[in-house]
């Protein structure tokens, strides 16, 4: 079964926003382009097989159903339902990814 791969409106935003930040401030237009094409062939590979990555580890991460992918210092993190890959953000590695997500959570839960 081929599954749709969406993304969320802020991983679109994480996504130019980390091939800006390497084109622009790192002068690395061609590592940015890699990193699309990284980009896109991961979204190839989810599409696929998209329980080939394990829950995130941190137990309230798993209960909401969160995995990741990495491509070189970035983290795809996305969940599955049903036919559909949702992309919930695209974030660089030494960030605190898994309080940002726990942040946004209690934000669109109106806490």
């Amino acid at each position: 079964m081929k599954y749709k791969v969406k993304m969320t409106r802020r991983a679109r935003i994480d996504l130019q926003g980390a091939v800006d930040y390497i084109s622009f401030e790192l002068f690395n237009p061609a590592a940015a382009e890699k990193l699309l094409d990284d980009f896109g062939e991961k979204m190839g590979e989810l599409a696929e097989y998209p329980e080939g990555c394990a829950l995130i580890a941190d137990s309230v991460l798993r209960s909401w159903g969160i995995r990741s992918v990495t491509i070189d210092n970035y983290l795809i993190l996305y969940t599955v339902h049903e036919d559909t890959v949702c992309i919930v953000r695209f974030l660089h590695q030494r960030r605190d990814w898994k309080r940002l997500l726990r942040d946004e959570k209690k934000t669109n839960d109106g806490e």
